[in-house]
């Protein structure tokens, strides 16, 4: 049998390593969180299209790869195995997403600041709730969920 992309029916070279196949379940965030988060964007009586949704987890589920290959690469270059929260925020800014990098970066405070999170001391704990100093309000922009934060900034970016 002639191989007909090999001139003088040579043989091609056999790959040196197999690629590994990857199951689309495996490559795309799972469909139902998807649609999970779509819906918090939509209205209530939205419909969304088999099609729309397909589009968005593929739309997603290349994003997530692309910026925590970015983040990996740093981890590589520091020679680190794990990839934190700095790092993605790292990747969004050099990767151009700069609008990303401030809410996100509020978010990862909160969620890391105890006293944030629990809106001040321990309750039963008196003494520390009068000696805490008085917080600064966050800005407005900050006191909506990340998802419309993102919104806002996506609507703000469409008008220029």
């Amino acid at each position: 049998m002639e191989n007909a992309d090999v001139p003088n029916g040579a043989t091609a070279p056999a790959p040196t390593q197999a690629t590994p196949v990857v199951r689309e379940q495996d490559r795309l965030m799972p469909i139902a969180n998807v649609i999970r988060i779509m819906r918090r964007a939509l209205p209530a009586h939205a419909k969304i299209s088999d099609d729309a949704k397909e589009a968005i987890q593929e739309c997603v589920s290349e994003f997530i790869s692309f910026v925590t290959g970015e983040a990996n690469e740093r981890c590589h270059m520091e020679h680190r195995k794990t990839v934190n929260a700095e790092d993605i925020v790292w990747a969004l800014n050099r990767l151009g997403f700069d609008d990303y990098v401030v809410p996100l970066s509020v978010f990862l405070h909160r969620m890391r600041d105890p006293e944030a999170a629990t809106g001040g001391a321990a309750a039963g704990d008196r003494r520390a709730v009068t000696s805490a100093p008085p917080r600064a309000a966050p800005p407005v922009l900050h006191a909506m969920p990340l998802h419309a934060q993102m919104q806002r900034v996506r609507c703000t970016r469409l008008r220029l």
